[in-house]
């Protein structure tokens, strides 16, 4: 004999129901209001530059690692993208190579909307010359900020060659054609020539430093003498505007406009599914071997 419902089941039955359609509507309504911009609407673009700046990105352990190349197409797409009202670049970088750096900072300089640059853990020489290509700079309290400077690194195995017994002598059509060899001392001669190109590309970052930023008088020579500093001390010697959390960074830079900090989209550019874990330890490791035995590349870091 079927079993019959109480009229006071039916009642629990139909509230439970209602309350559980009502969970739902609400739960669409927050993923759409707080994870999405506002439809048809306007939305800023986030850019994150995580890690060492390399010019070409390349397959990590289990992702993709963005370089240059890649930053650049996402600054382009955000420049080019009708719903991008701003870009908010947050930086987590202790620099890299002066080209890689270079061009970024050149394509944030030129991009022509909103931009704000956010220096969270690490914002450190090419990391910091990044940022000199936005409208403002902001930065946690304790973010590590500066390192301002150009830095060449040679390796000299001759003595560990002499021990072994190995010796490599070089023919070259002319006296400084093996300049840098990891085999014998620099001749003074050569560590001039080097010094020469060190200096170079250290005045154009000093002079791009002075013209985007405003440093009092008595720290211009203070803050490019390489050391490092907390996001507090780099707002003090005029290197950020601010010092905040993310969040609220992002919330000042969306209230200009008229956006709030939920109104973020992302890069196609800089979305990736990342390499197969096998592929990626393969070229991972050939590549970190490569970048080990490279010398005499310019880096700001």
């Amino acid at each position: 004999m079927p079993r019959k419902f109480n009229l006071s089941e039916r009642v629990w039955q139909g509230i439970a129901i209602i309350a559980l359609v009502g969970l739902v509507f609400i739960g669409l309504i927050m993923v759409f209001t707080f994870s999405l911009p506002k439809f048809g609407g306007k939305c800023i673009a986030v850019m994150e530059i995580e890690g060492p700046i390399y010019l070409k990105g390349y397959e990590g352990w289990f992702e993709k690692v963005y370089g240059a190349e890649d930053y650049i197409l996402a600054i382009e797409e955000a420049q080019n993208r009708s719903d991008v009202a701003g870009l908010f670049v947050v930086i987590n970088s202790p620099g890299g190579g002066v080209v890689a750096s270079d061009i970024i900072y050149r394509k944030l300089r030129a991009f022509n909307k909103s931009k704000v640059a956010y220096i969270e853990e690490v914002g450190a020489s090419g990391g910091y010359y990044v940022a000199l290509g936005a409208d403002k700079i902001y930065a946690h309290p304790n973010a590590i900020t500066g390192s301002i400077g150009v830095i060449m690194y040679l390796t000299n195995y001759e003595g560990l060659m002499e021990k072994i017994g190995v010796n490599v002598t070089a023919i070259k059509s002319g006296p400084y054609k093996d300049i840098g060899s990891p085999y014998r001392e620099l001749t003074p001669e050569e560590r001039e020539i080097l010094m020469s190109i060190i200096n170079e590309s250290y005045e154009q970052f000093k002079s791009i430093l002075y013209e985007r930023r405003v440093i009092p008088d008595k720290y211009k020579d203070l803050v490019v003498d390489g050391r490092v500093m907390t996001g507090q001390q780099a707002l003090k010697y005029g290197l950020v505007d601010g010092v905040m959390t993310k969040e609220e960074a992002l919330e000042e830079f969306a209230q200009t406009l008229n956006l709030t900090r939920y109104d973020t989209c992302e890069l196609d550019t800089l979305t990736s599914p990342g390499p197969s874990p096998f592929y990626a330890m393969i070229k991972y490791a050939i590549d970190r071997f490569a970048m080990e035995l490279s010398a005499g590349v310019l880096n700001y870091s």
